[in-house]
């Protein structure tokens, strides 16, 4: 699958929305995959991994012989006023808009974009 997304703005404020669009094209052969975008936030760093999803929306349903997903989905996403982003030396908060293509065996495709969650300076 290949898969562009695009952000309206890269810097948004707690509480604000997140737009763009997503623009889906398939691979030869992997028509039948089931397609997901989520709006979502992840730690990275020292201890476990903490993620929180504020939205989530199935783009394809996938099943042997369905017609594959293409075209394109509009995003529009208001977001909650915490957590914010952040980047110290022990732990990281991003924010990102990801597309998930499952395979059923081995890893699934992911297609990611980061935005920044911050208050106005």
């Amino acid at each position: 699958m290949s898969a562009q997304i695009e952000l309206e703005r890269e810097v948004i404020e707690p509480g604000g929305r997140v737009r763009g669009r997503v623009t889906l094209e398939p691979m030869a052969g992997h028509e039948d995959r089931k397609v997901e975008l989520s709006v979502l936030w992840e730690t990275e760093g020292k201890g476990d991994t903490d993620i929180g999803v504020v939205h989530h929306r199935v783009l394809h349903e996938g099943g042997e012989g369905s017609p594959g997903a293409t075209g394109t989905c509009d995003l529009d996403v208001v977001l909650p006023l915490l957590p914010i982003t952040f980047a110290g030396t022990l732990l990281k908060l991003r924010w990102l808009v990801r597309v998930r293509r499952y395979a059923p065996l081995g890893d699934d495709e992911l297609i990611e974009r980061d935005f920044v969650v911050r208050w106005p300076a």
